[in-house]
Formats: C-alpha cells, structure tokens, sequence
C-alpha cells in the first residue's frame, strides 16, 4: 500500500506542477501586470507629475470638456488631475 501510495503522490504532484507551469506560461503577461499594479510601479528615474492625463480636444469640444468631462473627473473619487492646454499652459 505504501508503494501505490507513493506513486499515486508522486503523479499527483508532477500533474499540479505541469499544470500550475502551463498556466503561468499563459497568463504571464496577466500575472505580470498584476504584480505591477499590486505594488505601484515606479521605474527607478521616475519623476513625479503634477497631471494624472493630458485631453486633447476639438474646438468644437470645448463646452463638454469644460463642464462635463473636467467637473466629473477632477470632483471625483479619487480625483483624477487633468491638463488642459488652455487652462495649464504658460
């Protein structure tokens, strides 16, 4: 009995491990960007930025990113930083 169970572990550990190893092949680009969200990437030479995006818009925009888009971004949780150029350019 010991040898059969012996063997039956030894399968079951080799048929998790090549099945834990395939799907980590898979789903490296996930996992890897997982990891980079959970701790906050931060490249070495990163500098901080006063602005979290940049809008780029028509003229014919104008009022819907002004009164829409920029009150609910910037009034919202957590508020998101926006650079206008009309606003934030010297």
């Amino acid at each position: 009995h010991k040898k059969r169970l012996a063997i039956v572990l030894s399968l079951s550990f080799v048929t998790v491990v090549v099945l834990l190893s395939f799907l980590v092949y898979r789903f490296q680009f996930y996992l890897q960007y997982c990891c980079i969200l959970l701790r906050g990437y931060r490249s070495p030479g990163q500098q901080e930025y006063s602005y979290d995006a940049f809008v780029i818009f028509s003229s014919y925009d104008e009022d819907w990113v002004m009164n829409e888009l920029m009150e609910n971004l910037e009034n919202s949780v957590p508020p998101i930083q926006l650079c206008l150029h009309m606003r934030d350019f010297q």
